[in-house]
């Protein structure tokens, strides 16, 4: 091999395109390598029938290291602060439904079902059993984000409100195969 690296990053999401950002600063030889063929990672745009939505996290919190970065990137310019007032939705039956922010919001929802409501706000009373059984201690005591969102609220808010956004955070629902350098 004639041409020698530094640094091979495996991953090209923020993290990645972050430390290969830092290491090229200082004048290293790196190899930045993922799994899909574009960078971005979880970070993505998706459209469909004239909407255009953003896919990864939800939020992230704008630190002064981070709006550094992007500004030494040159991209302060596609920076868009959301205003954290604006109403959230999930896509729920071939409809976009507001996500209930508040006790009002929540009974009024259409989004939950009336037993789904009356089974979070059991849970959010306090009426939840431990977490306990073969399951848990297969998993060596610890519950998954669905189990436990299940337990203590129940299938419906688990199902249509926690994973939409743990899918949409983490894109729980994606899986590529292949590796692109």
């Amino acid at each position: 091999m004639t041409n020698s690296l530094d640094s091979l990053i495996l991953g090209a999401g923020i993290s990645g395109l972050s430390l290969a950002y830092t290491l090229k600063q200082d004048g290293r030889r790196i190899l930045l390598c993922d799994r899909q063929p574009r960078v971005g990672g979880n970070i993505t745009t998706g459209s469909a029938e004239g909407f255009i939505w953003e896919e990864g996290p939800t939020s992230f919190s704008p630190t002064p290291e981070l709006l550094k970065l992007a500004v030494d990137v040159g991209l302060e310019q596609e920076l868009v602060l959301a205003d954290r007032r604006l109403p959230r939705y999930v896509y729920w039956q071939g409809q976009l439904q507001p996500v209930p922010m508040s006790p009002p919001a929540a009974i009024t929802s259409e989004l939950l079902t009336l037993q789904g409501k009356l089974r979070a706000l059991r849970g959010a009373l306090g009426f939840v059993a431990p977490a306990m059984g073969s399951q848990l201690s297969a998993q060596g005591g610890e519950e998954t984000v669905a189990q436990f969102f299940q337990r203590h609220l129940g299938s419906e808010v688990t199902q249509r409100l926690v994973a939409p956004f743990v899918s949409g955070v983490y894109a729980g629902d994606r899986i590529s195969s292949g590796r692109y350098c």
